[in-house]
């Protein structure tokens, strides 16, 4: 038989305090690494970032000289307003601020896109990853999203739903 003296007790309390801090430690871990790997996806270079996109997203290139340029804020700002109608037309939008993006993803944007260090540039990608429309101001949701709705993918998905 077992008795529970003031000794055994205490040994009991330590080994589940013993578990729970274990249990703690490796959850914590868990959640760090998890964390970590995704961050590590999404903060890919915005080549990756086009190549995952292509046959799954349309992408809106919204780029601008800094993160605090008025047409970069107007262009959220109307996007913002019909967030339903991007979310429905399979549309991501990546905001890239030239004072904020890295040198490669610079070069990158000028020798794919064209892009100069200076200026606004808005760019509509099909999910395809071709460029589809280009404006140098804002571009006017009611022209996106009639743009999307001409192309034949799109077509096909309203068909489809």
């Amino acid at each position: 038989m077992y008795y529970l003296t003031k000794k055994n007790m205490f040994r009991l309390h330590q080994y589940t305090t013993y578990r729970i801090l274990t249990f703690i430690v490796f959850t914590s871990l868990a959640i760090l690494l998890t964390m970590h790997s995704s961050q590590a996806q999404s903060d890919g270079s915005l080549k990756e970032k086009l190549t995952r996109y292509t046959w799954k997203k349309r992408v809106l290139l919204v780029v601008a000289p800094s993160s605090t340029d008025e047409q970069l804020r107007k262009q959220q700002e109307m996007l913002n307003k019909q967030a339903s109608g991007t979310q429905d037309r399979d549309m991501e939008v990546i905001y890239l601020p030239l004072n904020t993006i890295s040198a490669s993803d610079k070069d990158y944007l000028a020798n794919t896109f064209n892009i100069r260090q200076s200026g606004f540039y808005s760019i509509l990608l099909g999910k395809d990853g071709g460029e589809k429309l280009r404006s140098q101001t804002p571009m006017d949701t009611d022209q996106l999203f009639s743009t999307i709705d001409a192309m034949p993918m799109r077509k096909q998905e309203t068909r489809n739903k």
